[in-house]
């Protein structure tokens, strides 16, 4: 499998990083969030999960469904959770840290329809 970087932006200064790794064994993807944006008043809010190869089908297949699936720790030295719900027209996910600070990214229409079908490439047949 080739590497994969992409970044989603949902309009409201929120942005999602999806990158895939080779290097790190069982490891599919690294979801990174961050809301808001750097500037000298305000600091954003930022958290990843990674994900494993025998998760990340689950994973698109929970993008399209209304129930609220979470993901553990499946990664060795993570320690954050994913959590992928549906919301009227899309998915929301959240990953949250050990202490409970949140992060969340919404995607709707073309945006989910991308996600999932970028997805869907690395899922390993």
């Amino acid at each position: 499998m080739e590497g994969f970087s992409k970044e989603y932006k949902d309009g409201y200064e929120n942005t999602m990083l999806v990158n895939s790794s080779e290097e790190v064994e069982g490891l599919a993807v690294e979801i990174f969030i961050r809301n808001g944006f750097r500037v000298e008043d305000q600091i954003c809010k930022a958290g990843s999960y990674y994900l494993s190869d025998k998760d990340l089908k689950t994973f698109v297949e929970s993008l399209s469904s209304t129930v609220c699936n979470r993901f553990a720790p499946s990664i060795k030295g993570s320690v954050n959770t994913l959590k992928v719900y549906g919301v009227e027209g899309g998915t929301k996910l959240q990953i949250m840290d050990r202490f409970q600070n949140k992060v969340n990214f919404s995607l709707k229409g073309d945006l989910l329809k991308s996600f999932i079908a970028d997805l869907e490439t690395l899922i390993k047949k």
